[in-house]
């Protein structure tokens, strides 16, 4: 048995939690709304100040000097290989003692934005640079704009406010839990600000969020980076977290599990020992889509007669109406997909197969699927979300240390990993 390497590394995952007080009319946390401008700003700085200190130091006539020479010395093969003249950051930018440096130059122009925001903000960008690729060609992306192939990238908006465990802390209390955070700080004194923000964790729908925040306060998840995001007239904290590796017999990455998606079933699964369905016989999935389009054309045909004042007339309830419903089907397709999808991860583990195939189903390909005509009206437009089938399988996949692959629909026949291929048969005399 051969255990997949993915096993050792935890995996990585993000929630999305509304922060209590907040509503479109609302004009409170305003200190916050010019944070997120001021990480606007900070970001754009970053590369002004990038910039200025590569055309200072002439790094890209260096770097072309430095690429036809290299050329010549794939040529000729002679004396040593040349080495990069410059970094995308060198000493005088990263050293906080320098007063060039991206340290003394954000605490000189937003003394307001604390230091651990404004050292997240500024290692997020430097990792974004250092990976960021050319728009066109192999170059690295910072090369790339110091040739002016592309311009320099620029925000025109309020971006995220970043936090983590050094400056943030959850806290439960009164059955309510908090997020102390710590992320401006009063340009006089430099003392830290610190606001106690209540999360909303008590509706129906946030009970896994709340178990997950749980574990994070008891220490059973790793807290990572995380942001502060505004949308849509309200503030959310998106918490990152890490999870433990579970402790499950090894797998073979030989032993392969296909699922696709089935013509008169909702998924088939199949190994190299036989095939057989998955998901049940999806009467629900047709009883909850035929609800759906007959509740529609009811609310269409109460809509299209009479009113009343307590439900409201025109335009503005007869959207609402329609988000409601296409809200309700996918939750229905999500909660489905996500239980399909643990299904079999554990099915995989349990058979000791090591690999995952996917075959997502091509656009021409979904319209006789199970799934997708299920109960399925003519007028309606309910379809299924494979990709987000695929998204979920993958993610559950990493966690597990389980490798996967998004295949195309045509593998129809799994081989074995030493069977030669077959011959034609001889044709009859």
């Amino acid at each position: 048995m051969i255990a997949s390497k993915k096993e050792k590394a935890g995996c990585v995952r993000a929630t999305r939690v509304e922060i209590f007080g907040f509503g479109k009319q609302n004009e409170s946390r305003d200190n916050w709304r010019q944070l997120a401008i001021d990480c606007q700003r900070m970001t754009n700085r970053l590369w002004q100040i990038w910039l200025c200190h590569h055309a200072n130091n002439r790094s890209a006539e260096k770097l072309r000097s430095h690429f036809d020479a290299y050329k010549k010395w794939q040529e000729t093969k002679q004396g040593d290989k040349p080495q990069w003249p410059c970094k995308a950051f060198e000493h005088p930018l990263t050293s906080s003692a320098d007063t060039k440096s991206f340290y003394r130059i954000l605490s000189a122009e937003f003394p307001g934005v604390h230091v651990r925001t404004r050292g997240l903000l500024t290692n997020a960008w430097q990792s974004k640079v250092n990976t960021r690729k050319a728009a066109s060609g192999s170059l690295p992306g910072w090369v790339s704009i110091l040739f002016a192939n592309e311009s320099l990238p620029s925000f025109t908006r309020p971006q995220p406010i970043p936090f983590d465990h050094d400056n943030a802390e959850l806290i439960e209390r009164d059955g309510k839990i908090f997020l102390r955070l710590r992320i401006e700080r009063l340009s006089e004194s430099g003392k830290s600000v610190v606001e106690d923000c209540e999360l909303i964790l008590n509706r129906r729908k946030t009970a896994s969020v709340r178990a997950t925040v749980q574990k994070l306060i008891k220490g059973e998840y790793i807290w990572k980076g995380s942001n502060l995001i505004f949308d849509r007239g309200k503030w959310y904290a998106a918490l990152s977290y890490s999870m433990p590796v579970k402790q499950r017999p090894e797998v073979d990455v030989n032993k392969v599990l296909v699922v696709r998606p089935g013509r008169k079933s909702p998924w088939r699964v199949s190994m190299l020992n036989g095939s057989w369905r998955q998901g049940g016989d999806g009467k629900n999935v047709e009883h909850a889509r035929r609800a759906i389009q007959r509740e529609r054309n009811e609310r269409s045909t109460h809509y299209r007669w009479a009113g009343s004042n307590q439900k409201g007339h025109g335009r503005k309830r007869a959207e609402e109406v329609w988000t409601k419903l296409s809200s309700r089907w996918r939750d229905i397709s999500k909660r489905y997909n996500n239980e399909v999808t643990r299904t079999l991860v554990n099915l995989a583990i349990h058979r000791g197969c090591g690999r995952i195939i996917y075959c997502q189903p091509k656009d021409s390909e979904r319209d006789n699927r199970f799934l997708s005509v299920s109960g399925k009206d003519e007028r309606s437009k309910m379809t299924w979300d494979y990709f987000q089938f695929g998204t979920m399988l993958a993610s559950k996949c990493e966690q597990e240390g389980i490798d996967y692959e998004n295949a195309s629909n045509r593998v129809r026949k799994l081989r074995k990993t030493n069977e030669p291929k077959r011959g034609k048969r001889p044709q009859k005399a």
